[in-house]
């Protein structure tokens, strides 16, 4: 009967969730055509998204360094990876005049693609190296001329373990030391004690984000690559194992 109750509860919780993107992606869509490639039209969609989105899934965010979000604009923030919720987590702490980038292919979505593209954010196409450079020199002006800054998930895809860090693609801190831009890491607690979609089942429960400080890469050249990766990678590491034993999980 327990489990019974537990996936009624994971199904009705999901179907509301998703239920909800296609309401509120319609809202933004036409903030989008209002405000043409604002990119921080990417913050309303998230704000507008999330914030229900985590009601329903039974969600409390805590966080924590907030106020670094905007220290250091313009910047490139790097997130942990671990669903397709992160969307709605996230969302909780996403920054103004920040974008996006994304695989070429999200173009060809219906609504979706044209939803991204109204937002300013950057297309890239992974499988050919010329696309693929003129892509870090579009993400490279944004911050450099535009002014924008960029969120992006250096783990390159989900960890679906739902705890510690997949290895660092190096895309992310390229650009940084390009743009001589600063990283700041944006780190949420696990998911999984909370929501897990094979298991299927979707828990209330309290998830904590850290903004952490700025990692800095003025004067650093690519040299300095590997060493602004792993600083970067050790210091989210360890706010995880913090937040792990600040919400008792094993």
């Amino acid at each position: 009967m327990k489990r019974l109750l537990e996936l009624l509860v994971f199904y009705v919780r999901v179907t509301l969730m998703a239920g909800w993107v296609v309401p509120s992606s319609a809202a933004s869509f036409f903030v989008g055509l209002v405000r043409w490639k604002n990119t921080s039209n990417n913050r309303v969609f998230s704000r507008l998204y999330g914030y229900l989105a985590r009601w329903f899934l039974g969600l409390r965010v805590e966080v924590s360094g907030e106020e670094r979000l905007t220290e250091c604009q313009p910047c490139i923030y790097v997130a942990n990876h671990q669903s397709s919720l992160d969307l709605t987590t996230f969302a909780r702490v996403y920054p103004r005049k920040t974008v996006l980038i994304g695989k070429k292919e999200l173009a060809y979505i219906p609504f979706i693609g044209q939803l991204y593209a109204l937002f300013g954010n950057i297309f890239i196409d992974r499988k050919s190296t010329g696309s693929g450079v003129m892509g870090i020199d579009q993400a490279v002006n944004a911050l450099t001329v535009r002014g924008d800054s960029i969120f992006m998930f250096p783990e390159g895809t989900r960890n679906l373990a739902g705890r510690g860090l997949l290895p660092f693609k190096k895309g992310a801190f390229y650009m940084a030391i390009e743009a001589q831009v600063p990283i700041i890491p944006v780190v949420c607690s696990s998911l999984n004690p909370l929501i897990n979609f094979k298991k299927r089942y979707a828990r209330s429960g309290r998830l904590m984000i850290r903004v952490l400080p700025p990692i800095h890469t003025r004067g650093k050249s690519m040299r300095h690559l590997m060493e602004i990766v792993d600083e970067t990678r050790n210091a989210m590491l360890a706010a995880l194992s913090d937040m792990d034993r600040a919400l008792a999980i094993p």
